[in-house]
């Protein structure tokens, strides 16, 4: 069974053929560019991305030596989380009076340290203390 087709039905085949064949030259042309445009900032990106893993481990190491900085200040001057009251008067914390500290042995722990107690602190160890071993 061979159908002919008419005329009119080739020409609009065809004339759809050449559109999809002009839009696929024109995706092509289009996705060129694009690789040619990424062909040229992949360098300036892999080198931006080493310099970034650089910085990040740097910042890591940074990190981790002023956290055991800390810790060590800490451990000197003998902070240690207070016992907690049961009254219930204490139900509101007075924050004038009050510092928060962060405790980096255990990372989820919040130490309230009141602000008389870690002046004393800090006035018997100041004589003591050379905050002159945490440089270098």
């Amino acid at each position: 069974m061979n159908a002919a087709l008419h005329p009119t039905d080739m020409q609009q085949i065809h004339a759809k053929q050449v559109e999809a064949v002009k839009a696929m030259k024109h995706t092509n042309e289009q996705l060129q560019q694009i690789n040619d445009k990424c062909s040229i900032e992949l360098p300036n990106i892999q080198k931006d991305f080493q310099i970034h893993q650089f910085m990040m481990k740097e910042m890591k190491s940074d990190l981790e030596f002023i956290t055991k900085a800390l810790g060590d200040i800490r451990r000197k001057l003998g902070i240690k989380e207070p016992e907690r009251h049961d009254d219930d008067e204490d139900d509101v914390l007075d924050l004038d009076d009050e510092v928060l500290t962060y405790s980096p042995v255990v990372p989820t722990k919040v130490q309230h340290v009141n602000a008389e107690t870690l002046q004393e602190h800090v006035d018997v160890t100041a004589d003591n203390d050379d905050l002159m071993d945490y440089v270098n």
